[in-house]
């Protein structure tokens, strides 16, 4: 969870001598994405003990997507997350957004937090999907709503842009 916390910090800047509130300064926008994506298995890795991400760990990653795959497809809202994921990147599987996308809302319609965390940066940043302030909120909305401490200070952003 912390990794998401530091994402968000480097993807906005609130340097108000140089540039107005929510002004997304370039590099520091990359650098956030790039750590965003870049930990978004490991950091949960220890939370979902299986055979999918002792696969992934171990470089296995086609065989990791597909244990997810079948495990989405059976409504495992982590395994779709991971799987989202994996699409994002082009592990295991071929790159494609749209299924990332796809597997990353079903996630979070089922209420897994972080899916709908994720969601709703996606929606905020134009990252994958059409730039929608009003669906970012409503996914962090979501996500306030359980306790999820990153998405308190993400859920008034939209609101003040």
């Amino acid at each position: 969870m912390q990794t998401f916390a530091c994402a968000r910090t480097y993807t906005r800047t609130n340097d108000t001598s140089q540039q107005p509130a929510g002004y997304c300064r370039p590099l520091s926008w990359v650098f956030g994405v790039l750590l965003y994506w870049g930990s978004a298995v490991p950091a949960q890795a220890g939370a979902c003990e299986n055979t999918g991400v002792a696969a992934w760990r171990s470089g296995q990653h086609e065989k990791a997507t597909s244990i997810w795959l079948a495990r989405a497809q059976a409504g495992d809202a982590e395994s779709q997350r991971f799987l989202s994921y994996a699409y994002s990147r082009g592990l295991g599987v071929q790159k494609d957004p749209k299924q990332s996308v796809h597997w990353l809302r079903a996630a979070a319609e089922q209420g897994q937090v972080d899916a709908q965390y994720e969601l709703g940066l996606l929606h905020e940043l134009g990252i994958g999907v059409r730039r929608d302030y009003a669906e970012a909120q409503y996914w962090y909305g979501l996500v306030v709503d359980q306790g999820f401490c990153p998405g308190m200070t993400d859920f008034a952003g939209p609101l003040k842009d």
